[in-house]
């Protein structure tokens, strides 16, 4: 068998990302992609050279100067990227696209460890759904997203070592852990709950005791420490408060936040079964504030009450639904609010990691309610017709939803005035899209005002000349 025929799947789904993702390169600079690149971070500015400066402060600031965040690992990719190839929003874009199509390789050569018992197709499904799914266009779409895109890449090539380790017992796979989860944490830290995943997925997916999964914890916690320890203890103290408009829970009563954490869970949910309307920013007023009359909120929490009671059922089955819903939660939940004001409330960037957990029990469902085994899926064959066209469909209608979606990414203006109609309400959105256009009539003023002076100074200038032109004649007739 070939090197084509072995990959066949990674070479797909690579391909398959540019596909779908590829009219994005050709978009400008959007929203917030200042903080790395778009010619305001002074870091990034310097190429190569700025990479000690980034990893020793903080990777935003606020206007008194004070810094938050620690995503030195993102930020360098933008150094060497801007070393590399100068800066340029369509380089941006293009790289984005290409974490996206590796992380999917990547993701596949995974999940074919995890459901090793439901064959290839299984997990090409599972992928192919992931990569088309329009609520990741925020991430790929969006340059300064890159943090979200290395984040989970990296969480994957740990889990990918991790599974290496299983097979080989081999030393340096254990370093390769560390170090993938210390590359994944210093790009975002979303990447967080991966340390409860890491010893329940070798429980999960092995015949290994539960207690041996945790070894596995060991270089998650020594990087972990390293990190601390060397890097974010010597950092300038963070500072960050969130306005009103992008998250007022803080000043919430224990209702209005649990309300709002279940609009907000319902809400998700909705968003990864029919992604519609796609919002670049929540916030005040789109996301309402919380309060249990309100009938998503009760809604929402009934439906995950059901969720969680049928995960624990699956989960003690061991089945792929069981993994996914569990890993579904376990990551939405850190964005739900209850543990921490959100930024925007919610975020579409927020569910990248949770999403796969979904899309694994969207896909084991569809097999399992179709009656059909995944071991016996044949593309060729009638008997799996039923099962091809459902995700024939699922997928063109996916695909199309994020072509489109790319699109409105095209620039500020253009994000900003599609969204604006989509969430006529959000504060956020209203106030971005009125400053922008404040700032562009204050520079068609400038210009304006620039060209009139211009215009006056050639008038007058036209004026002297004629009347010096005027003298020299008069001056000429009377010598005659």
């Amino acid at each position: 068998m070939g090197f084509f025929s072995r990959n066949r799947f990674a070479i797909l789904l690579f391909c398959a990302v540019f596909v779908v993702f590829g009219n994005s390169i050709f978009n400008g600079y959007a929203l917030d992609d200042e903080f790395y690149t778009a010619g305001a971070n002074k870091f990034t500015q310097k190429g190569i050279k700025g990479i000690p400066e980034i990893f020793t402060t903080r990777t935003f600031y606020n206007n008194d100067g004070t810094g938050y965040s620690y995503r030195p690992v993102a930020l360098t990719s933008f150094a060497i990227e801007i070393q590399l190839f100068g800066e340029k929003a369509k380089t941006s874009h293009f790289f984005n696209v290409l974490i996206y199509a590796f992380t999917l390789v990547l993701l596949y050569g995974l999940l074919r460890k995890w459901f090793a018992n439901k064959g290839d197709w299984f997990s090409f499904f599972i992928c192919l759904v992931f990569l088309v799914h329009p609520i990741h266009t925020e991430v790929v779409a969006n340059i300064k997203c890159r943090d979200e895109l290395l984040a989970f890449f990296f969480s994957i090539l740990m889990f990918r070592f991790i599974w290496k380790h299983l097979e080989t017992k081999k030393w340096w796979t254990l370093i390769a852990v560390s170090l993938c989860f210390g590359l994944a944490m210093l790009s975002k830290t979303t990447a967080t709950p991966m340390v409860i995943f890491v010893p329940f997925s070798v429980w999960y997916f092995t015949s290994e005791k539960w207690w041996k999964g945790l070894i596995y914890i060991a270089p998650v916690v020594a990087a972990f420490l390293i990190i601390k320890i060397a890097l974010i203890s010597k950092l300038p103290e963070m500072s960050r408060t969130l306005q009103g408009f992008e998250n007022p829970l803080a000043d919430m009563n224990g209702a209005q936040v649990t309300s709002t954490a279940a609009y907000v869970l319902g809400r998700y949910l909705w968003l990864h079964i029919i992604p519609y309307p796609l919002i670049f920013y929540y916030g005040l007023n789109e996301v309402p504030i919380g309060s249990w009359s309100n009938p998503i909120a009760i809604i929402s929490v009934v439906i995950y009450a059901g969720l969680a009671v049928w995960g624990w059922t699956e989960f003690r089955k061991k089945t792929a639904a069981g993994f996914g819903l569990i890993f579904y939660m376990g990551n939405i939940l850190l964005f739900s609010n209850l543990f921490g004001a959100a930024p925007g409330i919610m975020a579409e960037r927020f569910a990248y990691f949770a999403s796969l957990g979904f899309v694994i029990v969207a896909v084991d469902l569809i097999f399992r309610y179709s009656k059909f085994d995944p071991l016996s899926f044949d593309w060729k064959k009638q008997n799996s017709s039923k099962i091809k066209w459902t995700f024939i469909i699922i997928c063109v209608i996916f695909s199309i939803r994020s072509i489109g979606r790319n699109e409105s990414w095209e620039d500020k203006e253009t994000l900003y005035r599609n969204d604006v109609a989509l969430a006529p309400e959000s504060a956020k959105i209203n106030m971005l899209l009125g400053s922008l256009l404040s700032a562009q009539a204050a520079q068609i003023n400038y210009e304006s005002q620039q060209y009139l002076t211009q215009a006056q100074q050639l008038a007058a200038q036209g004026r002297q000349r004629e009347a010096q032109e005027s003298q020299r004649l008069g001056n000429s007739k009377k010598e005659e």
